[in-house]
């Protein structure tokens, strides 16, 4: 029996092996990135996972991420008009106070575009709250708070798709 196509545009072997898989990671069992739990499992402490979007990224100097939050830990609530609960995948703030967000996203749906609008207009409000606290504590005075208040900070989103966009 030789090598046949399988009908799914792969190849299969004469044990009927999938011959696109490495024979050296056949047959053992492996996390998915693609779901939260295993995602979380790879980077498993914040270290690894800073590390890891910092290279990925290429973020060097005060543009470093220097927090992480995962989406398990951090809801977002916000009124869009009714009451609506968000959770990032993976929230992260650079040293000088860019807003990061990667999310993982398995399941194409007919209004994906408009989830990551909606999804980046909630991490800029976030971000926006979070900078305006870091400036009131700052010691700004309130001549310079009001000349800041409209000012946005940047934004990052970062899309892993399991999906042809």
């Amino acid at each position: 029996m030789t090598a046949a196509n399988d009908g799914k545009g792969g190849r299969r072997g004469r044990g009927g092996e999938d011959r696109r898989v490495p024979e050296i990671i056949r047959g053992k069992a492996y996390l998915d990135p693609r779901y939260n739990p295993a995602f979380q499992e790879f980077f498993g402490s914040e270290d690894a996972l800073v590390d890891f979007l910092n290279a990925v990224l290429r973020l060097e100097g005060d543009g470093k991420i220097r927090t992480l939050t995962f989406r398990l830990e951090e809801p977002l609530r916000f009124r869009v008009p009714a009451r609506a609960t968000s959770f990032f995948d993976i929230r992260a703030t650079t040293v000088d106070g860019k807003a990061v967000d990667v999310e993982m996203q398995r399941a194409d749906h007919h209004a994906f575009v408009e989830r990551t609008l909606l999804y980046n207009a909630f991490l800029t409000v976030k971000a926006k709250t979070e900078s305006a606290a870091r400036l009131a504590a700052s010691g700004a005075d309130r001549t310079e708070r009001a000349y800041r208040r409209y000012e946005l900070p940047e934004i990052v989103s970062v899309w892993l798709c399991d999906f042809d966009l």
